[in-house]
């Protein structure tokens, strides 16, 4: 087994594990507690020096970064399912993972870490809430971007809505309403309901009971 994924699936690592359960690919999963400080510990930091979850490790290949890992393996092992067919699919696949993380990820952040009041955050509705509203001018791009197809890239789910719907997932568990972006809340309803998805919920649900246990 080449391909190595580190980090619980409740953390961003999820995103990776998630990618790799669609490709249907072997893999190692290295759990890396980092609420027990084993992101800090040395062998782990031999890995990511930044000291954060997920790393991914495939034969002498070394990356961080949770998006870039499933860009990496999309085109790598999904040349017949996740990966856009064309130079300009993989264009448009790479520009909604950074436009995820650079104007999505930060209000969706928030608004789990307030729903639970956890790593220092206040556990606030209206703290929540504020996240929803912050997140509005980006919901109104999606919900365009989808109007009169399935998916970003018309009928087929790629690793684009593997990524976008990866981070928006922080907003699922927050209970966040959708409304009126009827478009985004459909297709958040198919990538979520995939087998794939299934499987890593399951285990993040694993994480949070050891957490709380």
């Amino acid at each position: 087994m080449s391909v190595t994924i580190y980090g619980m699936a409740v953390t961003r690592a999820g995103r990776c594990l998630w990618a790799a359960e669609e490709l249907g690919i072997g893999y190692d999963h290295k759990p890396i507690n980092m609420f027990a400080g084993e992101h800090k510990a040395p062998d782990y930091l031999a890995i990511n020096p930044n000291g954060k979850v997920p790393a991914l490790t495939d034969g002498k290949l070394t990356l961080f970064e949770s998006l870039a890992i499933n860009l990496y393996l999309a085109e790598t092992y999904g040349k017949t399912s996740l990966q856009p067919k064309d130079a300009a699919g993989r264009a448009i696949a790479n520009q909604w993972s950074m436009w995820v993380l650079t104007e999505c990820e930060k209000p969706l952040l928030a608004a789990i870490l307030h729903t639970f009041g956890i790593m220092g955050y206040e556990k606030s509705q209206a703290k929540v809430d504020e996240q929803r509203a912050a997140l509005e001018p980006q919901l109104g791009v999606l919900n365009a971007a989808l109007n009169g197809q399935d998916y970003l890239l018309g009928a087929e789910f790629t690793i684009a809505e593997l990524n976008v719907a990866s981070v928006f997932q922080w907003g699922q568990s927050a209970g966040f309403n959708w409304a009126p972006h009827s478009n985004v809340e459909a297709w958040l309803g198919r990538c979520f309901s995939r087998p794939a998805f299934g499987k890593v919920a399951a285990m993040v649900q694993a994480d949070m009971a050891k957490m709380n246990g």
